[in-house]
């Protein structure tokens, strides 16, 4: 593995994740104003803004070109097929993505963004869920939900790559000849079997609903199975075991 595309692939990784943080914004704002629609494919779609940015940082010497390639980017907000406000929010996300790049170049650094911590990402997310259920009620949780979500998924993959690096870092230094693909493809493949299963496991536990519907279906079960066993039973005693299981199962969930 070129040790340049496992970096350039983990600074695109934490430009991604930053940026659901800025969708969640988007949707906030939106719902401030009492809108219909979230426009989230727009806020989506401005995920490429910080990816450009990112390439000019890496690919152009040249200060003045990086800078003019800067300023045109927000003129791009023009031409969105949206109307005003939409319009006036993506711009404003776009500026502050050419403010953070040049600062970032200003510094001598040509990387992404540093990553936010997960817990203040979350946090952000959670109080952006609050304000505008506050004031607006355009009952949008799920959408911050599964933003929260993707980001913690992104940071276990971020956590993955950040210790093959150290692996390999060692690994130049020690005397073992350890194969890093080897590594790298079994790692990688344990890392997205544990992202889908956490993310599973926050789907359903974040969502009752969900739950209440697998636990309906397997008392339905239970129940089709009970009737089979005890075909042979009276007819009263069968219904007494059907009420004693149903009630515990409406318990349950």
């Amino acid at each position: 593995m070129k040790h340049k595309w496992i970096e350039k692939g983990q600074d695109i990784l934490v430009i991604l994740m930053n940026h659901l943080v800025l969708i969640g914004f988007g949707m906030m704002v939106m719902g401030l104003f009492d809108q219909e629609k979230h426009y989230i494919w727009l806020w989506c779609v401005l995920g490429v803004v910080p990816l450009l940015l990112y390439f000019a940082r890496v690919k152009v010497e040249n200060f003045f070109l990086f800078f003019g390639l800067h300023l045109v980017v927000p003129v791009g907000c023009v031409f969105l097929p949206v109307w005003i406000l939409p319009k006036v929010i993506a711009f404003a996300i776009v500026i502050v993505y050419v403010v953070w790049s040049i600062n970032i170049r200003m510094k001598g650094k040509k990387k992404g963004e540093d990553i936010f911590v997960p817990m203040f990402a979350i946090s952000v997310l959670g109080v952006m869920t609050l304000i505008e259920n506050m004031f607006s009620k355009k009952s949008w949780e799920a959408a911050y939900l599964w933003l929260a979500i993707l980001y913690i998924v992104g940071y276990f993959m971020y956590s993955f790559i950040s210790q093959y690096q150290r692996f390999l870092t060692v690994n130049e230094s020690s005397a073992a000849n350890i194969p890093e693909q080897e590594i790298f493809s079994s790692g990688m493949k344990q890392t997205i079997m544990f992202m889908i299963v956490s993310a599973v496991v926050l789907l359903l536990t974040a969502n009752i609903g969900w739950v209440s519907y697998i636990v309906s279906w397997l008392g339905k079960g239970l129940l089709a199975v009970l009737r089979f066993l005890l075909s042979g039973v009276s007819y009263e005693e069968t219904e007494e075991l059907k009420s004693y299981i149903t009630e515990q199962v409406q318990d349950d969930m």
